[in-house]
């Protein structure tokens, strides 16, 4: 009869703890539905004052203009030809067609927020996006004259120095390469370390460099935590007035997390950039 029972009680210890982690799963499951659905919801958000803002820089005709030349690109980018790609993009350049802050808001960011895998190349998805990765890093890469065009249109003068990094383990850095030019284009020396930035060197170079702006891009949720961790320790050997700025999608879905891990600012767009410059923003 004790054995009985004994079996009884294991049988509810067994059916207790399924049913916990069972609990746990569906809430982990919901976690990612709801930051999925946030993130999809903020993204919506940045198309619609995209299209805002470029009706209200070129004129309805303008901004048509720019949707043909944006459904253009896709079709390129898509069948993943880089010549053909890169080529119509620097053409656009040249004949003025496009600037490079319109080029790398409305054009290249969606480009790589939106990357599409189709379900007959669901086994080489990671490669395409590689692939296209890389044909947008080209497109980057080839625009720095005109971002230093830009520059010296804006005639900002010497606005400092500014470190643009990702934390250790983050290899997503296009975004923030993006970033750096619009620091430069603002009249920075905008220096671009580039993904998986080890603490040691991070912290050493600061002391050396003393920049006046730290921008970190971070698009892995899981980073979050060693954002922190670094910009933590980097307010404690900092003695001087130093504005530190994160970027990226893993704060797209709560715009508070930059005060979470410790930023003064968060930034998402080029007017952001040229508003913390000036430092005509709050904290």
């Amino acid at each position: 009869m004790h054995f009985k029972q004994e079996k009884v009680q294991h049988k509810d210890q067994i059916l207790t703890s399924f049913t916990s982690a069972l609990s746990v799963n569906r809430r982990f499951e919901f976690q990612k539905e709801k930051e999925k659905y946030a993130s999809l919801v903020q993204n919506a958000k940045s198309n619609l004052l995209r299209e805002h803002k470029s009706i209200g820089r070129y004129g309805w005709k303008g901004a048509n203009k720019m949707e043909k030349l944006k459904e253009k690109f896709n079709l390129l980018f898509e069948s993943e030809n880089k010549e053909e790609t890169v080529q119509f993009i620097l053409d656009k350049l040249k004949n003025k067609e496009i600037d490079v802050i319109d080029l790398y808001m409305n054009i290249l960011t969606p480009a790589l927020n939106h990357m599409k895998c189709n379900l007959e190349d669901k086994y080489i998805c990671i490669w395409k996006e590689h692939v296209k990765t890389a044909i947008v890093r080209t497109i980057v890469e080839c625009c720095f004259p005109y971002v230093i065009e830009k520059k010296n249109e804006m005639n900002c003068g010497n606005r400092g120095t500014v470190v643009v990094l990702c934390p250790p383990e983050e290899y997503h850095d296009l975004g923030a390469r993006m970033v750096s030019d619009f620091f430069t284009m603002c009249g920075c020396n905008s220096i671009f370390i580039g993904s998986n930035t080890p603490y040691e060197d991070f912290y050493n170079a600061i002391h050396i460099i003393r920049p006046s702006i730290v921008a970190i891009s971070v698009s892995n949720y899981y980073n979050l935590v060693v954002t922190k961790k670094m910009i933590e320790d980097l307010k404690k050997i900092i003695e001087y007035p130093l504005k530190i700025v994160v970027g990226g999608n893993a704060f797209h879905d709560d715009l508070t997390k930059f005060k979470k891990v410790g930023a003064d600012y968060y930034a998402i767009s080029y007017q952001d950039i040229v508003n913390i410059v000036s430092s005509e923003v709050t904290i």
